[in-house]
């Protein structure tokens, strides 16, 4: 039994040449998609495409927002 704190247990990252390395965390989390095609759609539903792209325009401002809030907030909290 230890006292005065935990034991903490860290697995050991070793490579080994039994098991093939796993290639998920080589490709990007977010892959970029490709432009939709526009041709087959009519009027209304672009209008309804452009109207959804605004949206979705508007919330990335907003967590741009919210992102620059906080990194302001924790630089002004580390510069005392």
């Amino acid at each position: 039994m230890s006292v005065g704190g935990p034991i903490w247990y860290v697995p050991s990252v070793v490579a080994r040449e039994d098991r093939p390395m796993d290639t998920d965390d080589l490709e990007p989390r977010n892959k970029p998609q490709g432009m939709k095609n526009l041709d087959p759609m009519s009027i209304e539903e672009l209008k309804d495409y452009i109207a959804d792209l605004q949206a979705e325009i508007v919330r990335a401002q907003e967590a741009i927002g919210r992102k620059q809030a906080v990194k302001a907030g924790a630089e002004a909290f580390f510069k005392r």
